[in-house]
């Protein structure tokens, strides 16, 4: 497969096997349809190219459309032409609804992130108040703090997550027992 693209004997190549050239090549596999510091520019839709770093954030649901395409859009709409009057049958912004859309993936970040900071509420708290033993109580003050807030952020996102119809991602064992107490509550 990779010596045909190579000898370009083969154009297109199916997300399946674009996984599989990242694996090979041990890469992730966005960089391949994104060279992030190697092209300045990609052509994220025939004829349309975008700075690299945004069309990347574009795919990973990280921001909306690239502006400058979504701008063309507002001027020329989108959809088909309607034969007759040689206008688009509609003009609605494609990046209207971005935010609905790229939803599961801020809120599986925030699940993310809150699942870090409880986990690193003991090694936060270390750093910030160092080794003396005559701080232990202070310590655990905010090692439970922080662990609290994570925990009232973990419930939070995840009601969020269900609330769209999908499946929050598996928590560990100790912190899951902690999230079902709170969510009894």
């Amino acid at each position: 497969m990779i010596t045909n693209i190579e000898n370009g004997r083969r154009a297109d190549v199916s997300v399946a096997e674009l996984l599989v050239l990242g694996r090979a090549l041990g890469v992730p596999p966005a960089l391949l349809l994104f060279p992030i510091g190697a092209a300045e520019e990609v052509e994220i839709l025939p004829g349309k190219p975008v700075q690299t770093w945004s069309a990347y954030k574009w795919f990973i649901g990280n921001e909306a459309f690239p502006s400058s395409f979504s701008n063309d859009l507002e001027e020329h709409g989108t959809g088909p032409v309607d034969p007759v009057s040689g206008m688009h049958r509609w003009y609605d912004d494609p990046e209207q609804n971005w935010h609905d859309g790229a939803a599961p993936v801020a809120l599986f970040h925030r699940h993310e992130q809150q699942m870090e900071a409880w986990f690193d509420a003991n090694i936060r708290a270390a750093r910030l108040l160092g080794d003396d033993p005559s701080r232990t109580s202070e310590m655990g003050e905010l090692v439970s703090t922080w662990r609290k807030s994570a925990e009232r952020e973990l419930l939070d996102v995840r009601t969020r997550i269900r609330d769209l119809g999908l499946t929050p991602p598996k928590l560990d064992d100790r912190l899951e027992q902690i999230i079902e107490q709170l969510d009894r509550r």
